[in-house]
């Protein structure tokens, strides 16, 4: 139980930390110190208005609750079935690296400028 409760972790965060390279290194979206990816990404994801990201964000943030579960519920019960979220990171991953970055960044950079985080 204890390894099936490791992977679910490591893959949400195999998730998060490669989409956050993407946009900080690639797209150059800013992100400050001490902010929540964990919120972040999803709501970025959201509100960048491209097709199909909406459902990336809802298929993150669910996946964050059931890491959340994993680390931090001992009364949540997980078998062998479990091992399927490796596969829905590399699917989230997949999912992620076919959006056209220059169409997410223009429209996460609008997000954030109507909100007035940028300029």
């Amino acid at each position: 139980v204890a390894a099936i409760r490791s992977l679910i972790s490591l893959s949400y965060y195999s998730v998060i930390i490669h989409i956050r390279e993407v946009m900080t290194n690639d797209l150059n979206i800013p992100f400050a110190k001490g902010d929540n990816i964990h919120e972040l990404i999803p709501r970025y994801l959201k509100y960048s208005q491209l097709a199909d990201t909406e459902d990336l964000a809802t298929s993150i943030s669910d996946f964050r609750e059931r890491r959340n579960d994993a680390d931090y519920n001992m009364a949540t019960k997980f078998s062998e079935f479990h091992k399927a979220w490796l596969g829905t990171a590399e699917d989230i991953i997949a999912n992620f690296d076919k959006l056209n970055k220059k169409k997410l960044q223009a429209g996460i950079l609008t997000y954030l400028r109507e909100l007035g985080h940028i300029r």
